[in-house]
């Protein structure tokens, strides 16, 4: 049976791995967040405009 500074230790240590997992995983959603709405969000806009012009262009073209 381990003494209780030994189960104290063990639990500080989970705790602390615990702590960096789920530090880990909200840096990683900030990032991700941070990335789509700078870098995502204009890339789907402007692939959002093209595909529109394009599909007019080809009605425009297909009526005559």
């Amino acid at each position: 049976m381990p003494d209780s500074e030994a189960l104290r230790q063990a639990a500080l240590r989970a705790s602390w791995q615990r702590d960096h997992q789920v530090g880990r995983r909200r840096r990683w959603w900030r990032w991700t967040v941070w990335a789509f709405w700078r870098y995502g969000l204009p890339l789907l806009l402007v692939a959002a405009t093209v595909t529109a012009f394009v599909t007019i262009a080809l009605a425009r073209t297909l009526e005559h």
